[in-house]
């Protein structure tokens, strides 16, 4: 056999990869016939970032679509129609498709994208692969008619833990589910800095489960929705409400800005009509009825998703036939039905079976064969309707300037708001809603303004704080109108620090604000507000109106300077004012017509604070419903408290960039100039690099120390002067291991990267330097060992312990610094995280009388050497330490991991605001380069050994290589090298 020539080739690697990006941008048209594609997924995988994606208006593009992750970029790939931007909305106008009111655009003007149904029909029609990025999509359709009602439409992000896409505008499209059959979601915001503006989305309904326009529960944002017309059955628009995959993350940096909340009337009834005109005869057909007359009627029946909609019955027809025959019957067709069920009885009220006919004929032939039991449904099938807009995890919230109007008793009580933290699955402890500013809104027709819940009652959350509702107006609060009993405000369990300032309210419920719970509720406010008294007023689970009831939940509230029309003085503190219906009737421009401004003439113009006028400005509303608001100006402060007359200040929204990537060793540059800040300047910068790690107790929140043994003192020589304390009460025997669930505890969240070792040092003193005051147990949420172990974790009798008297030199003699190397003169075990992200430490008694100030988790300065002394110590490490200042950032880590990076921005008036972002530091950067040489060319004998020989290839110093040679005569193809082209593969 003659020798044969075979090529080798050798592969040398380091694990160090990198992506280039294309030099150029390109326009790429997609159409039916004669473009650069057919297929608008071609398209997409093709682009590079600043590619402009041209769709054929007109034309209906089949999905669904995929938003591919490309090459880290400041440019963005924009997908829309190719009419000229002059036969369409404006920047900052509102796209309303023709057909609908107020219609700004010509929906032939625009390319249509739909699902492909069947097996497909619950994939979104457009959606975003794993940390996509950079993405535009700007005068479209897309159409969920495909999809039968089911699931998400456009799904930006997902609900697992992969890479977060970012990046992501939707502007000036037209988004909405089948007509008939509605859509679980419009659009699903599980992701990061996303927009979603000047759109037009609706036919979100479903029944049976909650649907929603926008909603959002597995993305950190910042989101900014502007200027949009939103329908949604059970919530226009919703935060939360399922447990994120991604641990600790909490929807943050939330404005919703001028948007218009609707839901149709006529979802008040049923979806389908009654069939009308039923008629009947008797049908030469053969069939199994029995002689005699026979009475029917006619149920609609549509499927909805899983869900089954039907309408109520039609009237009854008698049909009269001989034993053995069937009856012919027609009726009038209902919008929507995909089916027919046909209900017969021995009367015209009695019907015990059926037959359902196979399609969306009218008229069917009824032989009784295979009849199934079952009675007409009493009344028809609605959709599941809710609240206008629900906060269930979120924070640094700005809602402005926006219309919502028409929510009933339904699935819920008809309350437009609902803010009530739900750690929905159970799963996550750290829900919260919280910095929620509510202001220069209109809302109208809905049975309550708003419900603020300060707990769940479920499972356990965090306590909501700081919710703010001022200069809104509020006007058809009927419950007579809109159904059920419902509050103005009801106010519960705990919620603290809610401020309900400067609105005008029309209404007719019987209290305006209602308290219930077991809790009591501190720093509610309610001030210079306008409204009829009517029976209750200011009330509350047993209680009486006005001060008795603020008292019983409120027991540091401040009620002043409001109007309660028809109420008595006398129960209420003062200053608030109580004119007569008459005079509240006569103080309006033009109460009948909704002119809710107040005559120069009205008995309580000046009720307000320091004389000024109460209630909402509608100068100042009316501005922020145009996009043009300016913050009123200030007013005569009352005492107490002072009033900021409108202007509360609005924190800052923190964007911290990224994600980031660098070698180890080398510097990582980031910026937080896209941070900011409605009112002005952002005044301070502080990142947070997540290597080095310093928790303060004088920092930890007060609700983070649990139970009665822990509690924050002022101690001498402590940081910041204060210390975490669990007081010398007499408990001889220190513990032997924590409890799973302590009643007794503190806990502090932190920052940190997976499979990096981390040294725990604690600062601590002993009562008395007695050395059965000196050791505490600590845990965490998510510890591993080395070698990946779940170790020292929360719930467990596991933990890490820290001895303030063990080691080398070590004492009892004031403040002292140690780690957790119990018995020994080592260094303790480094702590590692499972995953990167939210972290939990707790800490639990071992003994009785220790204290602590700070705690000390460092990968690099600390990792081989102590803080300081271990006993009479005066060292505290600075509050700069894992953390730098200023717009730039610039930091070195020394070991690979993908690190949480915290940016935190705080404005003039001392609000804050924070994010998230991620920096990917990969191994080491050689200056030496990694060169394969693989020698020859070769020959050899069939059948006999060739030798190869690699070394000449150039390895750096300090670098293992690995060698694989790659022989032409056997081939194996792996799948992690294939090229996926299309949406199939």
């Amino acid at each position: 056999m003659p020798p044969r020539t075979l090529t080798f080739v050798l592969f040398v690697s380091v694990g160090v990869a990198g992506l280039a990006v294309p030099a150029g941008a390109e326009t790429r048209r997609v159409c039916a016939s004669g473009c650069q594609y057919s297929g608008l997924q071609a398209a997409i995988d093709a682009a590079a970032p600043g590619d402009t994606i041209l769709l054929k208006a007109g034309e209906t593009f089949v999905g669904p679509f995929v938003l591919r992750r490309k090459a880290s970029s400041t440019q963005w790939i924009t997908i829309r129609t190719d009419t000229a931007d002059s036969l369409l909305p404006g920047e900052g106008v509102r796209l309303v498709p023709s057909g609908k009111p107020g219609a700004t655009t010509q929906r032939s003007l625009l390319p249509r994208l739909v699902g492909q149904g069947g097996t497909l029909k619950t994939t979104p029609v457009v959606r975003t692969e794993s940390g996509a990025q950079r993405y535009i999509l700007r005068f479209l359709e897309i159409d969920g008619v495909a999809n039968l009602g089911w699931e998400t439409l456009i799904a930006i992000g997902d609900d697992t833990a992969n890479a977060t896409a970012s990046h992501i505008v939707i502007d000036r499209v037209y988004a909405h589910g089948h007509a008939q059959k509605g859509m679980k979601r419009g659009i699903a915001l599980n992701s990061a800095h996303t927009d979603v503006l000047n759109s037009y989305i609706s036919d979100v309904k479903a029944v049976g489960f909650d649907s929603q326009g926008i909603a959002g529960y597995n993305g950190p944002g910042p989101f900014r929705i502007i200027n949009n017309y939103i329908e949604g059955a059970a919530e226009n628009i919703m935060f939360g409400g399922s447990d994120p995959a991604i641990t600790g993350l909490v929807p943050s940096n939330i404005e919703i800005r001028r948007n218009h909340l609707y839901k149709p009337l006529a979802w008040r009834q049923p979806i389908l009509a009654v069939p009308a005109s039923p008629k009947g005869s008797a049908s030469s057909t053969a069939g199994k009825l029995s002689a005699g007359t026979h009475y029917f009627r006619v149920v609609a029946v549509m499927g909805t998703a899983a869900a089954t909609a039907v309408s109520a019955p039609s009237t009854a027809v008698g049909v009269t036939v001989s034993a053995n025959q069937s009856a012919a019957l027609t009726w009038t067709a209902v919008s929507g039905a995909d089916r027919y069920r046909i209900y017969r009885g021995s009367s015209a009220s009695t019907q015990g079976v059926f037959l359902e006919t196979a399609g969306s004929g009218t008229s069917f032939t009824y032989t009784a064969n295979s009849e199934k039991s079952g009675t007409p449904p009493a009344s028809g099938t609605k959709w599941t309707v809710k609240n206008l807009l629900e906060l269930k995890s979120a924070e640094h919230v700005l809602i402005e300037g926006n219309v919502m109007e028409n929510v009933w008793q339904a699935g819920q009580a008809g309350y437009a708001l609902m803010l009530t933290p739900r750690n929905q699955d159970g799963k996550a402890t750290w829900t919260r809603v919280r910095d929620v500013m509510i202001r220069s809104n209109i809302i109208r027709n809905a049975s309550g303004v708003m419900q603020v819940v300060g707990y769940d009652n479920n499972y356990p959350s965090q306590q909501t704080q700081r919710v703010t509702l001022r200069n809104n107006l509020f006007h058809g609060i009927d419950p007579a109108t809109w159904g059920g009993s419902a509050k103005a405000y009801l106010i519960g369990e705990g919620a603290a620090d809610v401020v309900i300032d400067r609105n005008t309210l029309i209404h007719t419920n019987s209290s305006v604000a209602f308290a219930y719970g077991k809790l009591k509720m501190l720093g509610f406010v309610y001030t210079n507000n306008i409204s009829q008294h009517h029976a209750y007023g200011i009330m509350a689970d047993n209680g009486r109106p006005g001060q008795y009831s603020i008292d019983l939940y409120f027991p540091d509230g401040t009620v002043t300077n409001n109007v309660l029309a028809g109420g008595t003085a006398s129960a209420y503190p003062t200053p608030n004012a109580f004119p007569t219906v008459e005079q509240w009737k006569a103080s309006f421009v033009d109460l009948a017509a909704g002119d809710y401004r107040l005559k120069s003439t009205s008995v309580f113009i000046s009720a307000g604070a320091g004389g000024s006028m109460p209630g909402a400005d509608m100068g100042v509303l009316n501005a922020a419903l145009a996009g043009t608001a300016t913050p009123p100006p200030s007013e005569p402060a009352p005492t107490p408290p002072p009033d900021d007359g409108g202007t509360a200040n609005t924190p800052p929204i923190a964007r911290p960039g990224g994600p980031y990537t660098v070698a180890a060793g080398a510097t990582v540059v980031t910026t937080g100039s896209a941070s900011s800040d409605a009112e002005g300047p952002i005044a301070a910068y502080q990142w947070t690099w997540g290597d080095e790690i310093l928790i303060n107790a004088a920092d930890v929140p007060a609700g983070s120390i649990v139970g009665t043994r822990w509690s924050r003192v002022q101690a001498p020589g402590a940081a910041g002067g204060w210390a975490i304390h669990n007081p010398d009460k007499g408990e001889a025997n220190k513990k032997d291991s924590p409890l799973a669930s302590p009643g007794s505890y503190v806990n502090v969240q932190f920052y940190a990267a997976a499979g990096v070792p981390y040294r725990m040092w604690l600062r601590m003193r002993a009562q008395n330097d007695h050395y059965n005051n000196d050791s505490l147990f600590v845990q965490f949420d998510r510890s591993v060992n080395a070698q990946g172990q779940a170790i020292h974790r929360i719930g467990s009798a596991s933990a890490a312990i820290v001895v303030l008297e063990e080691g080398n030199g070590a004492g009892v003699s004031g403040w002292g610094w140690n780690d957790s190397a119990y018995g020994g003169t080592a260094l303790g075990a480094p702590v590692y995280f499972a995953t990167s992200g939210l972290q939990t430490l707790r800490i639990q008694q071992r003994e009785d009388g220790v204290m602590w100030d700070q705690i000390v988790l460092s990968s690099g300065e600390f990792f081989g050497r102590r803080p300081g002394a271990t006993k009479l110590d005066t060292t505290i490490v600075p509050g700069s330490f894992g953390s730098s200042e200023g717009m730039t950032g610039s930091h070195t880590y020394k070991t690979a991991a993908v690190y949480p990076l915290v940016l935190t921005v705080a404005d003039a008036q001392g609000a804050v605001g924070w994010a998230m972002t991620t920096v990917t530091v990969g191994a080491p950067v050689s200056s030496t380069a990694l060169v394969a040489q693989a020698g020859g060319p070769y020959e050899g004998v069939v059948g006999q050994a060739t030798r190869f020989d690699g070394s000449g290839s150039s390895v750096p110093a300090g670098v293992t290589a690995q060698y694989r040679w790659t022989f032409g005569e056997e081939i194996v193809l792996q799948a992690p090298i294939f090229t996926a082209v299309g949406s199939r593969w």
